[in-house]
């Protein structure tokens, strides 16, 4: 519709440089304007009625500046969000700390859980949202390290690992009934020992790639453990006479029993024989590209 009285909103920015999403520079004090009808979501520069709104998807969106801007053009609108096809930027909304306390306040109860996770996300609000009933928002309290002698006993396996993954109660988690949580543990490093005998492989597979329990886990009955003991370099000698491809292709990649490997039953293990033994040739980094590229336009 024709705009036909002064419009002032506001627009988010996602860094201090004033770039929208779409990348488009903007610099405050200058007006931009287009031929086109605005859409929302599709053509116009989009801005928000009113601050509360504006700082509901600054929050949402982890941007870093809230300008005034004023229409000066045709509107379009759909629910919260407007465009326009000629817009003024005018000046950086500067938010003091008992404005954003007092904004931050209201989301914290916001209906939506991912406001609310937001709100988590910037540390605010910690000590009502560990108790909130949104797995996700608790994970994101957790990955503020907030609260992690009550969320190592979550009731949800995401909640658990997200405290894992903060170093936390791994002496505890290390026994968790859920094979994620087991799996980030590992990572971690910790209880090697006892985790290179999980009965879950993906747990196992974990420790493989700590470089623990080779010698045990080169005889693993799953072929991504065996495959990844051989991306270590351990155990080739017996690995190239694996039963997997996959796993001889990983012998392949690490330069050993080429001899061998040539006359693989598989193609793909011959073409990486073939492509190792290029790494080492004297040949130019585009020459390399170029025969990798062929092979690989093979496989497909």
């Amino acid at each position: 519709m024709e705009n036909k009285k002064e419009i002032f909103g506001y627009k988010c920015f996602f860094n201090e440089k004033l770039q929208a999403f779409n990348g488009f520079q903007y610099k405050i004090g200058k007006t931009y304007e287009i031929k086109d009808k605005p859409e929302v979501g599709h053509v116009g520069f989009h801005f928000y009625n009113d601050f509360k709104t504006a700082f509901r998807n600054f929050i949402l969106a982890n941007d870093k500046i809230i300008c005034k801007v004023k229409v000066l053009g045709d509107v379009d609108s759909q629910d919260e969000f407007n465009c326009t096809n000629k817009i003024e930027i005018l000046e950086e909304v500067v938010i003091d700390e008992k404005t954003k306390e007092s904004l931050l306040n209201e989301l914290v109860n916001d209906k939506n859980w991912y406001v609310r996770e937001a709100v988590a996300r910037r540390g605010y609000g910690l000590d009502k949202l560990i108790n909130d009933e949104d797995t996700n928002v608790r994970a994101a309290v957790a990955r503020q390290g907030y609260g992690l002698d009550k969320l190592v006993n979550d009731e949800s396996w995401a909640v658990r690992e997200t405290v894992a993954k903060q170093g936390y109660g791994l002496d505890k988690l290390i026994d968790d009934e859920n094979w994620e949580v087991r799996e980030e543990v590992a990572e971690q490093g910790f209880g090697l020992d006892k985790l290179v005998d999980d009965k879950n492989w993906q747990v196992r597979l974990a420790v493989a790639k700590q470089r623990y329990g080779l010698d045990k886990l080169v005889n693993d009955e799953y072929t991504p453990v065996r495959e990844t003991v051989a991306n270590q370099g351990y155990g080739l000698e017996k690995l190239v006479n694996d039963k997997d491809w996959s796993v001889r292709e990983a012998v392949a990649k690490q330069g050993y029993g080429l001899d061998k490997l040539i006359d693989d039953e598989d193609e793909d293990v011959q073409i990486q024989v073939f492509l190792t033994i290029l790494e080492y040739q004297d040949l130019t980094q585009e020459i390399k590209q170029l025969i990798k590229n062929y092979f690989n336009k093979a496989e497909d």
